[in-house]
This record gives C-alpha cells, structure tokens and sequence, in this order.
C-alpha cells in the first residue's frame, strides 16, 4: 500500500547542510532529484543568503562537480547541483531504492525530507541503505496514504496537512494573526524554516488540485 515517510538527519550529515553551516538565516528546499547515469542531479532553492555567498561556500566541495545558480526571485535562488559519482550520501541512496523524494528542506542544522514507497518493506530496504553508508536517518512519521483520503484527494502529505491543521487551529490564517510560525513550529517539534516549506508546499498542492488547470 502507497506509504509516506518522513525523516530527518543531520546538516553535518548531508553536503549541502554542511557547506550552509557557517550561514546563518540559510533555509533550502530541494526540487527534484533526478538520477542519471554519472550521478544525482538536484534543483534546490536557496533563500535567505546572497547568491555570492552560496558560490563561496559550495566552490571546491569534493562532492559537487558543477554548480549554477539558474534563477534567482525576489531574495531565493534556484540552484542546479551536479553531484560528483563518487559520492554515496542520501541523495545516492534515494535514487537507488524504490522510493520517490517528495520534499526535502533544511536548515545550518537539520534537514527534514519526506519520501513515497508503495509499502513499507520499500521503506525498510532504504533504510538498511542508509545504514549500510552509515547515514543516521530518523524516521519520525509513517503513513499509508489510504489512511487519509483528504490528503489523497488534495495531494497532500500527512505531515502537510498536520501543518495547515495546526495553524488554522492556532488562528495562524485569521486577520491579525493569532500565531507565529515559530509557535506553530514549537508546536510541531520543528524547525520554522522546516514549517515554512512545508506550508509552501501544501498550499501549492492545494491550489494544483482546486484552482490550477491540469
């Protein structure tokens, strides 16, 4: 049954959050990851820093072999990350299971990704592959997305619609607001960078599945 799991690892543990460490303010989202035949390439927006200041602190790392910045909007950057083939962190382990990455966000810190399996044994071998690469990855939620027909219908994860409940619950969407997202974040056991994508996120699904055309 179509299963969807969230987890977390740390920013040491993941290259980009470890380039981004000495950054402060820094929130990023990963896009898409697309494996190829000579590594994994991710999209990732990066806000919150200069477009400079994330070419200083990607130059010369050993496991990325190109980096541009494609676009940039307001103050975020669409970056196109080329990974080196010999490097064998999360992102390798992703491309190599049976499993689809939904969203992955992260901060100086932590990074919170949600992955899509068709049950949990797909879930089970991806995890054996971080281990086996000695990646500690803690899986803090796992849902059978039949358990929730709303996120089903909507095209949203659990762990969004969490979100959005959350915040509609602590009067985050009345006028004044009643919270802040770093409250509904404390709420949540997360990040405000963290909550901030995946709000983002949910709102975009909603809208691709009420209002966007197809």
């Amino acid at each position: 049954m179509p299963t969807v799991a969230e987890f977390t690892i740390p920013a040491s543990d993941f290259p980009l959050g470890g380039a981004f460490q000495q950054l402060q303010g820094v929130a990023v989202e990963l896009e898409r990851v697309v494996p190829t035949g000579s590594g994994v390439v991710p999209y990732l927006w990066v806000s919150g820093v200069t477009a400079d200041a994330i070419r200083a602190a990607l130059t010369d790392r050993p496991e990325i072999e190109t980096m541009q910045v494609v676009d940039t909007i307001n103050d975020q950057h669409l970056l196109r990350v080329v990974w080196s083939v010999e490097h064998d962190g999360i992102l390798r382990s992703i491309a190599d299971s049976d499993v689809s990455m939904l969203s992955g966000t992260g901060t100086a810190t932590e990074w919170i990704f949600e992955i899509r399996a068709e049950d949990r044994d797909d879930i089970a071998r991806f995890q054996e592959r971080c281990r086996e690469r000695s990646i500690p990855v803690q899986i803090s939620a796992i849902t059978r997305l039949s358990e929730n027909l709303f996120s089903d219908r909507y095209g949203l994860t659990a762990p969004q619609r969490e979100a959005l409940q959350v915040a509609f619950d602590q009067g985050y969407f009345e006028e004044p607001r009643e919270a802040t997202l770093e409250e509904i974040a404390g709420t949540l056991g997360i990040t405000r960078q963290a909550l901030a994508a995946r709000l983002r996120r949910a709102h975009r699904n909603l809208i691709r599945h009420t209002v966007a055309p197809p």
